[in-house]
């Protein structure tokens, strides 16, 4: 009973230290999604000036809509004159009626689809907008906004590299320190075997299944506790949801489960060769 109780906490204490690179795995694997969708989310910008009219508006939509590379349904009109209502309308800016001039200007938004770069569409609308370039104050892609998302998501990406190389580093030592602690009392036994001849490849032979067990086991629990930690995270988040990726979890849950395995195999060979000196 002593046995099965040391054994269940030590798989406990394993599923913990487990659950940490998988925690920052699943958070790595978040991140490199949105950074790879992130271009794609950024809009043209076609800027109007303000005397265009309605018939020129609707003509520069349709040349938009021409171009290779556009989504189609993206397109969308933002309108100055409901830009400055809605501004007038918003009371924490304390505006109201004391602004009269509108400082906004006519804009179209339209994202690429995708299947041709993005400065090709970039120059392929602008060849399409060229009858309209008295009309068109400028077309920005958004390239500096996607640099610098970029440039902040792979800092976030390399941060998380880094912990969740270091948590997986972390748990290989306390599951090393706890299979010490579970074997003390077999230590004889192993001492003995070895004396006898046997090699350490033929004394952890017996200690196989066990290793297997308690790393599936320390697997399934570190894979829990993933999960928990999620939940609580949706409690205090709701809308994150939206953006957790079932198969980022369950690329998480197929690490945890060799994980768990292989790490209790490389700590228990190296307790068995630490026991044998």
């Amino acid at each position: 009973m002593d046995s099965r109780f040391q054994s269940l906490l030590h798989v406990i204490a394993s599923a913990l230290v487990l659950a940490l690179p998988g925690i920052t795995l699943l958070g790595l694997l978040q991140v490199w999604d949105l950074q790879r969708s992130w271009a794609g989310q950024v809009p043209f910008v076609i800027e109007l000036n303000n005397d265009a009219s309605k018939d020129t508006i609707e003509q520069i939509k349709k040349a938009v809509l021409t171009t290779s590379g556009i989504d189609p349904e993206s397109l969308e009109f933002a309108g100055r004159a409901e830009a400055f209502k809605v501004m007038k309308q918003d009371e924490s800016l304390g505006l109201n009626d004391g602004l009269t001039e509108n400082p906004f200007r006519d804009l179209i938004l339209v994202k690429s689809n995708g299947a041709v770069s993005k400065p090709e569409v970039l120059k392929s609308l602008n060849n399409n907008l060229l009858p309209f370039k008295s009309t068109i104050t400028r077309t920005d892609a958004g390239q500096g906004l996607s640099d610098e998302m970029n440039k902040g998501l792979s800092k976030i990406l390399l941060i998380l590299m880094a912990l969740t190389i270091f948590f997986t580093g972390l748990a290989y030592f306390i599951i090393h320190y706890l299979l010490r602690n579970l074997l003390h009392r077999r230590a004889e036994i192993i001492q003995t075997m070895h004396l006898l001849g046997a090699s350490d490849n033929q004394v952890f032979t017996p200690y196989r299944s066990l290793s297997l067990r308690l790393g599936l086991a320390s697997g399934f629990f570190a894979i829990v506790w993933v999960g928990i930690s999620i939940l609580i995270l949706f409690v205090l988040m709701p809308d994150l949801y939206k953006i957790v990726s079932l198969n980022n979890f369950a690329a998480v849950i197929t690490v945890l489960a060799i994980l768990g395995p292989t790490l209790h195999r490389m700590g228990l060979k190296k307790t068995i060769q630490s026991i044998t000196k």
